[in-house]
């Protein structure tokens, strides 16, 4: 990213807001929420075409969902995804679910979140460009765990688990394993829940994910 700055006078309008579009997520990423906001507006001040600002669109809100204003962005969040479903860009479609989902949590409608996230879960058959099955199995597992269902929070933590594991996603694997060391303990099994927990921060540690490990080391203690 730094060696292509966005304001590189070369580049067109819509590069440039790529450009900013691939800024936020990174920050997003980091949990830079504010830095993830202010890059996503600067893509779509530059009035970028279809479907790049809707991609840019989603990152706001994902920016702003952190931000704690999921409540702002839910329409325009919503609108996006309406435009990806008529559409033929599986990417988009997939990304819109997943914040459209998010943003439903975060407003603790969980039956709406746990319809989209099922809906991406039942629509990706094979691992696509930046979404697997095993990611909407682990947002499933989120709202189970949101809503007090332990057992049917394992059952998808496990299965997104398992793909972590296989394909080494170790962020993910790290994230899945403290879902999944919480539900085991609240199930009954606290050695197991707490063993899992502890590979979670190690994982974290490994790779230098502070926050996952402080997260994890919170749950233990």
């Amino acid at each position: 990213l730094d060696a292509l700055p966005a304001n590189n006078d070369k580049l067109s309008s819509e590069q440039r807001a790529l450009h900013f579009y691939l800024i936020s997520r990174a920050n997003g990423a980091l949990a830079l929420h504010e830095k993830a906001e202010e890059a996503a507006l600067a893509g779509l001040a530059l009035a970028p075409p279809p479907p790049l600002h809707d991609y840019l669109t989603l990152a706001l809100a994902e920016a702003r969902d952190g931000l704690g204003l999921a409540q702002s962005m839910i329409s325009a969040a919503a609108e996006s995804l309406a435009r990806a479903r008529d559409g033929d860009d599986e990417a988009l479609l997939f990304y819109a679910i997943s914040v459209n989902g998010y943003i439903n949590v975060t407003l603790n409608q969980y039956s709406e979140a746990l319809a989209l996230f099922q809906e991406g879960y039942r629509r990706l058959e094979s691992p696509g460009a930046f979404f697997s099955r095993a990611d909407f199995a682990s947002m499933i597992a989120l709202v189970y765990e949101y809503r007090q269902e332990p057992e049917m929070a394992l059952r998808f933590y496990r299965e997104a688990e398992t793909w972590y594991r296989q394909n080494n996603v170790r962020l993910e694997l790290a994230n899945t394993l403290f879902g999944l060391g919480k539900a085991t303990i609240q199930t009954g099994d606290g050695d197991e829940g707490m063993t899992l927990l502890l590979e979670s921060a190690d994982i974290a540690l490994n790779i230098r994910d502070l926050q996952g490990a402080a997260f994890s080391y919170e749950a233990i203690a």
